[in-house]
């Protein structure tokens, strides 16, 4: 039976490399018709650099046709922007502006016109939603801990966490900025600077606070981290107590992260 069973387990392994074989193949087959089927011999493109007042930068493309004619006219266009490319030698260039935390839902349609009528095409390779993350930090944050409610007063023996970390080579965006703040029924009651506790854009350590705080009442703590950017993070971690309650531990909802500009305006979500 134990031979029979590593017979089968060995003919399983086989079955699935030669299906892994298989897709790969397949996968080759569809990228070869997809170049011979594209109207360009080359796609390319770059990032420029970011302006946080618009949250838009500048895309760089650049594209080689197959066949260029005499009267061959390019664009380029992406939700409602659309830009013609500028012919030098054989490659033409254009730039889109893109904001890096929109949701295109669609990659860049290449129009190509001639005497003979327009083609277009879908620039796959060029993937151009929600790219904040190629120029901000990718950040950890959290507050955690243990909460106690007695007469009338909320301990919280919390934790607090940020761990910020680049992107990607080119990103140099840092943390200049990082405050634990406090509010109970939308109004602010506390606020920390924190900022000296870091050391390489990383820190973690613990805290005690008590707040008077009545049952049915509302809670918040939040982490408000800001880049050199200008973007603040924010990580938020609510309590409540139930009406009637005068002993006990508040509930607390879930760990929400956000980005949003100076102006407090929400740019993008993480629950």
């Amino acid at each position: 039976i134990n031979n029979l069973q590593s017979q089968l387990s060995y003919w399983q392994s086989d079955v699935n490399n030669i299906r892994s074989d298989i897709s790969s193949i397949y996968d080759n087959v569809d990228e070869h018709l997809k170049k011979e089927a594209s109207l360009l011999s080359h796609v390319d493109y770059k990032l420029g650099e970011l302006d946080s007042s618009s949250h838009k930068a500048a895309v760089h493309l650049k594209v080689v046709p197959k066949n260029i004619a005499e009267d061959l006219q390019l664009s380029v266009s992406l939700g409602e922007e659309s830009v013609a490319f500028v012919k030098k030698d054989n490659e033409y260039t254009a730039s889109l502006l893109v904001n890096i935390f929109l949701d295109y839902g669609e990659h860049p349609m290449l129009h190509m016109q001639t005497t003979e009528g327009i083609m277009t095409e879908l620039l796959e390779s060029v993937d151009l939603s929600y790219i904040y993350y190629k120029y901000l930090p990718v950040l950890e944050s959290d507050i955690s801990g243990s909460t106690t409610y007695r007469n009338g007063t909320l301990a919280i023996d919390g934790n607090v966490l940020i761990d910020c970390m680049p992107s990607s080579p080119s990103c140099n965006t840092t943390i200049v900025k990082a405050e634990l703040i406090t509010e109970k029924n939308g109004k602010e009651i506390d606020r920390n600077e924190i900022t000296s506790k870091m050391q390489d854009d990383y820190c973690d350590f613990t805290f005690k606070k008590e707040y008077k705080v009545d049952s049915g009442e509302d809670l918040a703590m939040y982490l408000e981290v800001e880049d050199s950017a200008g973007y603040i993070h924010r990580s938020t971690k609510r309590y409540w107590l139930e009406k009637g309650e005068s002993t006990g531990h508040a509930t607390e909802d879930v760990h929400i992260l956000g980005i949003y500009d100076k102006e407090g305006n929400l740019l993008n979500k993480f629950e």
